[in-house]
């Protein structure tokens, strides 16, 4: 029998906390993506912080961020779907160069992401006056074809860059401040560019540059702000060359009714000509306390600069989320937008900041099918969570977040656009813990929440989930504890009759019904013990399956679909069917994991189809097995929680799919499955309990 101990955590716990709406729906954290959502692209050294800027969808499911190091380095980094590090980037996932520092903080970003992926580094170069550019390849290598020797010397600066953006050809756009602001363009390899100037000496006096983006057509927009008169805001459009474009030019007051300082912060232009901005609004709203507020504003204006009254109050829309500051925006091809930013809203983090996301619809209402999500991170050394970036692809969205405090580094942060659709694996964690993992292409759902955690007792023995509602877990003595999938989704029913054995390790897994309506709790020995929830009555009792009086063998249990049958694991990787009265023995099973005399199996889970399913060993290995004729399933992502050696999984389950799917598993024309091995365990009729 297996003893509680106290031990080391083994596996690196969450350091992230979400609150979403709903488990595997819009607005979710991908919980297989990183670690429950959050994927770190530098490492904290403890002295310094990391300031993300960049963030860019890649095929295949990759993101590229960029952001200045903890060495003051400008530096990107590429993840690949399930946010691991793509040792095929640069060194090892990351690339720089390490002669390079970055701009003084504050100033601008130091990196500039090209749409093929390449990446320009804005900075300066020890022993070497004035400040360089150098670009790296969309592999990560340094490419010592741009300019002289790797670099560019930017001419007629003394070390102010204001702004900077990439045109769709790879042309490099910097704001520059060399006594007088002026835009320059710099060929792709890596020179000035002599077709273009422009001097921007037609600006008011005090005015000062935010934002620069290109347009589809490569026409440049410059927003400002301030100067006379006061609070005023800007935007100029100039054409590709650098002409003025006369068909705006405009300069614009802001909302009546608050004495407020307006920072732009977001800048997207459109393929139609139209222009969504994002501001930082900076008010006192009690002159009394002194206390200064700031809210995410945004303005819609149509391609002649006059606000689109269909978009929010006279084209102005503030966010609901208090003391807040957006970071990015961008539209999507149905009309809708996608707002980024940094929030103190809800009680995730308290004062501190989060990350928030809002997908609003053409009319800047709120889109009911994506509720508005708020994200933080959490060490308990109080942390906040700068944002920066959006990046689009087909089913999730990345944000960059420039992390501070106690966690220090940079990250990217994955939130679905859809349903989780295929379903995804949940291992359970000796301490309570438990970690997603995704199958195929789909991602995966939520971080559990509300969940148990023994801290270094190991003290969980099992894992069951049903539709929608998260799920069990079984502790050593039989106590079940419920789970939920996303911080505000609900838990399922109590179990009511299940068993107890209070400081007796006795209890070795738990299958739940699909339904929520009851399940057994197993036994080290093979009995299995039915349980019920308040919307059912307690299953059947079992018949026809496994059963060692004395012998501490058995490690899991899992339920077919309809919950009349289903099979018992043994530790040798062995499983082994039953059934209940009136109904047949599931199926023979042909599995790729079994350790003969060997107690490594951990965990089972059968697939919502029933054609197949998973056994998973004490390390997180998964293995497949099928049922019947059927195929094997395919084998989790990369990002699987997996820990060579290391004895730490109590339990695996299946988290249902949230919308209708075709069976997950190989077409009849897949590949091989792995080979059958045959289970060498006799197996025993029931006996009493």
């Amino acid at each position: 029998m297996r003893r509680l101990i106290a031990v080391a955590t083994i596996v690196v716990t969450a350091l992230v906390g979400f609150a979403t709406v709903a488990g595997a729906e819009p607005g979710d954290l991908d919980g297989a993506f990183g670690r429950c959502g959050f994927a770190d692209t530098d490492v904290w050294d403890g002295t310094a912080f990391d300031l993300a800027e960049q963030v860019l969808a890649l095929p295949h499911g990759k993101t590229l961020q960029t952001y200045t190091n903890h060495e003051n380095r400008p530096a990107a980094t590429r993840l690949d779907a399930g946010g691991l590090l793509d040792r095929t980037y640069g060194t090892k996932g990351t690339a720089t160069v390490a002669s390079m520092t970055g701009l003084p903080s504050g100033i601008a970003p130091n990196t500039y992401v090209a749409p093929d992926g390449s990446v320009y580094l804005v900075g300066y170069v020890a022993g070497v006056s004035g400040l360089k550019i150098a670009r790296l390849d969309p592999n990560g290598g340094r490419d010592l074809t741009f300019g002289t020797g790797g670099f560019l010397s930017v001419p007629h600066l003394a070390s102010r860059v204001v702004a900077g953006t990439v045109r769709a050809d790879g042309r490099l756009l910097l704001v520059t401040d060399g006594g007088e602001l002026a835009i320059q363009r710099f060929t792709v390899a890596g020179a000035v560019d002599p077709t273009f100037s422009l001097a921007m000496g037609f600006l008011p006096a005090g005015d000062l540059v935010d934002q620069v983006t290109t347009d589809a057509w490569g026409r440049i927009l410059v927003q400002t702000q301030g100067g006379a008169p006061p609070g005023h805001l800007g935007l100029y459009r100039f054409g590709p060359d650098g002409a003025p474009d006369p068909g705006l030019a405009t300069t614009f007051g802001v909302p009546v009714g608050i004495s407020a300082q307006y920072w732009g912060r977001a800048l997207a232009a459109h393929a139609d000509g139209s222009v969504d901005l994002g501001f930082r609004r900076e008010y006192v709203p009690d002159p009394g306390v002194g206390l200064v507020r700031h809210d995410s504003v945004l303005l819609a204006l149509a391609g002649d600069g006059t606000p689109v009254t269909g978009f929010g109050t006279g084209g102005w829309l503030t966010l609901d989320h208090p003391d807040s500051a957006p970071a990015d925006l961008t539209r999507l091809a149905d009309g809708s937008l996608v707002v980024s930013g940094t929030t103190t809203d809800g009680a995730l983090n308290g004062p501190l900041w989060s990350t928030y996301l809002e997908h609003l619809d053409a009319t800047g209402a709120p889109d009911p099918a994506f509720p508005r999500s708020t994200y933080g991170l959490i060490d308990g050394g109080g942390n906040t969570a700068g944002t920066r970036g959006i990046a689009v692809a087909a089913d999730h969205f990345d944000v960059g977040v420039a992390a501070r405090g106690g966690f220090g580094a940079s990250a990217v942060l994955r939130v679905r656009r859809d349903a989780l659709a295929v379903g995804a694996g949940l291992t359970l964690e000796w301490n309570g813990l438990m970690w997603p993992s995704r199958f195929g292409r789909n991602g995966g759902p939520p971080c559990p929440d509300r969940g148990p955690f023994w801290g270094r007792t190991d003290m969980s023995r099992g894992v069951s989930a049903v539709t929608g509602a998260g799920g069990y877990v079984v502790d050593a003595f039989g106590k079940l504890y419920r789970f939920s999938l996303g911080r505000n989704r609900p838990k399922p029913g109590v179990a009511r009759g299940n068993p107890v054995w209070p400081g007796w390790d006795i209890a070795r897994g738990v299958a739940a019904r699909l339904d929520g309506s009851g399940g057994y709790t197993l036994d080290a020995y093979g009995g299995l013990h039915p349980w019920h929830t308040a919307t059912g009555a307690d299953p059947p009792a079992t018949v026809d399956g496994p059963y060692w009086p004395g012998w501490d063998i058995t490690r899991g249990v899992a339920l077919m679909p309809d919950g009349t049958n289903g099979y018992i694991l043994d530790g040798f990787g062995g499983l082994h069917p039953f059934t209940t009265p009136g109904h047949p023995r599931p199926p023979e099973t042909h599995t790729s994991g079994y350790w003969p005399g060997r107690d490594v199996a951990q965990g089972i889970a059968i697939l919502p189809d029933g054609t197949g399913g998973y056994v998973v060993d004490r390390t997180g290995k998964v293995f497949p097995f099928s049922i019947g004729a059927h195929a094997a399933p395919p084998r989790p992502g990369p990002n699987a929680p997996y820990a060579a050696g290391v004895d730490w999984v109590r339990g695996f389950t299946f988290v249902p799919p949230m919308s209708p799917t075709p069976a997950l598993r190989h077409a009849a024309t897949a590949a091989t499955p792995d080979p059958v091995v045959v289970d060498r365990h006799r197996t025993i009729t029931a006996a009493p309990h």
